[in-house]
């Protein structure tokens, strides 16, 4: 094992993140570490932290000059950037204030990209690879969910035309789509909707996106353990050709079989097994669109 290699992972306050910091320490790799709200790591010798918030403007700056000092002092070069940071968020496409879009976009896109740029040139020198964290949301974008999987979406494109720009670099690009892993942002995220943006809500949807909610939730706390997870990606990242996609799942055939459904049938079951009754009407009703929420500001 090479201890001058060093791998660089956003997210780290838990999850997979925080497992990956762990394993990938256990081998002996030094470790460029963010977190948004708390050092997990004060005791790990070869972890070293700091505190990255993707929608504030010069901290991904200051985080790119921290790992580059970090390089210098340890002699090391990077292996791998691992993008994992991010957040999720639902509701109804008619009531989500935009700005909710503009939040998630800001951390699951936007700081995917401006990380990316600030470490090709160490990539180069080491002919490292670049792992971005996504989701089957990027393949089946299921009602409620539109903030997430649109972002997701952007992000396998971006990763797509990134990949091949990096191959005469000899730098391998992968995308991992977690699916059902049991990590708190899911828990954390449904926390957040209902506390800030359900007072937005028409009154005819509360009802399905409270059931939907608890799906979400109870769904991946049932799924893949971080551990687990953590164990797949690290060895995803020693691969010496690695596939452009990688799907991580505890039942990967299973999950395999629902991103390859064709849409006009997922079009027809999902608003039956979700029991989405909320556009129907009696002869002579109208649906109010505007009722049971506040009015919110489009930026």
């Amino acid at each position: 094992m090479n201890d001058k290699s060093l791998i660089i992972i956003t997210g780290c306050d838990s999850g997979i993140g925080k497992n990956l910091c762990e394993l990938l320490s256990a081998h002996n790799y030094i470790i460029a570490a963010s977190f948004l709200k708390k050092n997990p790591f004060e005791q790990k010798k070869n972890i070293f932290a700091r505190q990255l918030d993707m929608r504030k403007a010069g901290q991904t700056g200051q985080f790119a000059a921290f790992v580059k000092k970090l390089c210098k002092d340890h002699s090391c070069a990077v292996e791998a950037l691992i993008n994992n940071a991010g957040i999720a968020s639902f509701g109804p496409v008619e009531n989500l204030p935009l700005r909710v879009y503009r939040e998630i976009f800001e951390i699951n896109y936007f700081g995917v990209v401006e990380l990316t740029q600030a470490f090709i040139p160490l990539l180069i020198e080491s002919r490292g690879k670049i792992l971005i964290i996504s989701s089957t949301a990027a393949r089946v974008a299921v009602p409620f969910a539109s903030p997430y999987a649109s972002s997701k979406f952007a992000v396998e494109g971006f990763a797509d035309s990134l990949r091949r720009e990096m191959i005469p670099y000899g730098i391998r690009t992968v995308v991992i789509e977690p699916a059902g892993v049991a990590t708190p942002i899911w828990r954390n995220s449904w926390q957040r909707v209902k506390q800030e943006y359900f007072p937005f809500f028409a009154k005819k949807y509360l009802r399905i996106f409270e059931s939907i909610g608890k799906r979400i939730v109870s769904g991946a706390d049932k799924g893949l353990s971080s551990k687990k997870a953590a164990l797949k990606i690290y060895k995803i990242i020693k691969k010496p050709k690695p596939k452009a996609r990688y799907l991580i799942a505890k039942s990967f055939l299973r999950e395999y079989i629902k991103t390859h459904i064709p849409s006009r049938l997922i079009d027809a079951a999902l608003p039956r097994l979700l029991h989405m009754d909320y556009g129907k009407r009696t002869s002579g009703q109208t649906v109010d669109s505007q009722a049971g929420r506040k009015k919110h500001p489009y930026i």
